[in-house]
């Protein structure tokens, strides 16, 4: 083997090591063999999707993610009290699983639980000092422990939206109510999303911890998924991170 292979050769070793490290260092961070996602959807888009934004979760879009496991998850209500932020807002984005159809990364709004009497208890609200009502009445944070009606948000996210949420139409089960942030209401209202459903602990597949902007476009124009919902800049964006 003369000088010039076996220098190669190293160099090949030498950056596969490089790559192999880093790789199992993510794994290891993230808790998880498949820790990135493609965002294909622009319900988390401060924008309205046309354009995307770094910090801002937008279509075409990869997060790195970590097992729940891994980490607590912080709601926005709780977020909002401590000032706990995550792309743009307070909370923490999960990535939800519903059967029969794609995972959903959404913002947690609250947890509430189920009481087993047809009221919900949302300790969090206890806190909450953001314009929250029961059935057209301020809040009482004393009677958290025990709500039905309809709970209403005003000056909520981002964009200060105000939405509704049927307590007396949830499905039994103690879980999640979430909500895209580009969208007006939670995903329990919508009929195509988790209508009526909480999301449970055990459909949370993963957290998304930190955004890579616009690398999940590659993927998207491969496979022809969603290509329309890419924002007009997202490959020139890509294309001089590169360069």
């Amino acid at each position: 083997m003369n000088a010039e292979t076996r220098n190669t050769i190293i160099a090949v070793a030498a950056v596969a090591i490089i790559f192999g490290t880093a790789y199992a260092g993510i794994i290891t961070y993230a808790g998880s063999s498949s820790p990135f996602y493609t965002v294909e959807s622009g319900s988390m888009s401060h924008t309205n999707g046309s354009r995307s934004q770094i910090g801002i979760i937008d279509a075409g879009d990869m997060v790195l993610t970590r097992d729940p496991s891994r980490t607590n998850i912080v709601t926005y209500v709780e977020g909002h009290e401590i000032g706990h932020k995550r792309f743009g807002d307070y909370g923490d984005v999960i990535i939800y699983d519903r059967p029969g159809s794609i995972p959903v990364i959404h913002r947690a709004v609250l947890y509430a639980e189920d009481n087993g009497d047809g009221t919900w208890s949302i300790p969090s609200l206890g806190n909450y000092t953001g314009l929250w009502y029961i059935d057209g009445l301020p809040g009482d944070p004393d009677e958290a422990g025990a709500l039905s009606g309809i709970l209403r948000f005003e000056c909520f996210g981002f964009d200060g939206r105000s939405f509704d949420v049927q307590l007396d139409k949830l499905n039994p089960g103690s879980g999640y109510i979430t909500m895209g942030d580009a969208n007006w209401g939670p995903d329990q209202e919508s009929v195509t999303i988790s209508p009526n459903t909480l999301i449970s602990p055990d459909h949370v597949i993963a957290i998304a911890a930190h955004e890579i902007p616009w690398l999940g476009a590659v993927k998207m124009y491969l496979t022809g998924n969603n290509t329309g919902k890419i924002p007009s800049n997202t490959l020139p964006s890509l294309v001089v991170a590169i360069y």
